[in-house]
């Protein structure tokens, strides 16, 4: 059962330690992005969430999971044109981690952890019978693939829209997302 083998690998890699032979001894996770955000688990059913302002924050070396990595952004004035309202903007990664998918920690060391811009925004249409479905993939620099549901202000706003045009700019085509 594939839910299974996900639920035994997510506590297998909550439950690594070894890394270097020098599980216990102390090293530091530091985050070497703006605006972002990781939860780690550590030991049975622990987590520490780390930012940019924690500093480098305190681990036994071993090797480590993200819970989630967040992408949070403040807007501090709206822009009408495009939509975009002030608030504070969010997008969440919850599965594929990319290389920070395993984060080994070593004594006396401090391991900066990427994730997040550049973004890189791909379709990936496929047809099913008369309908054609168009997935988006939001992927940032450490691989990390992000949910393209995008909240402001903790809420989930609108799938996005969009206009297929043809080469003199004329709207063939316009249609909105949906999340699913």
């Amino acid at each position: 059962m594939p839910g299974s083998r996900m639920r035994i690998g997510a506590l297998l890699a909550a439950g690594l330690l070894a890394c270097s032979g020098c599980a216990g001894e102390p090293g530091h996770i530091k985050i070497g992005t703006p605006d972002m955000a990781i939860e780690i688990r550590h030991g049975w059913g622990k987590t520490t969430k780390i930012t940019q302002e924690s500093g480098a924050v305190a681990f036994p070396a071993g090797t480590y999971g993200p819970e989630w990595i967040a992408l949070v952004t403040k807007v501090s004035e709206g822009d009408a044109a495009s939509r975009t309202p002030a608030g504070t903007w969010t997008l969440m990664c919850h599965g594929d981690f990319g290389r920070l998918g395993s984060i080994c920690v070593r004594k006396d060391q401090t391991t900066v952890l990427k994730a997040g811009p550049p973004l890189v925004v791909r379709a990936h249409p496929h047809r099913r019978g008369g309908t054609v479905f168009v997935d988006l993939s939001i992927t940032g620099q450490a691989g990390e693939v992000y949910s393209p549901v995008v909240y402001c202000n903790r809420s989930r706003r609108p799938p996005p829209t969009l206009r297929i045009l043809d080469p003199t700019g004329k709207v063939l085509h316009t249609g909105k997302f949906r999340y699913g």
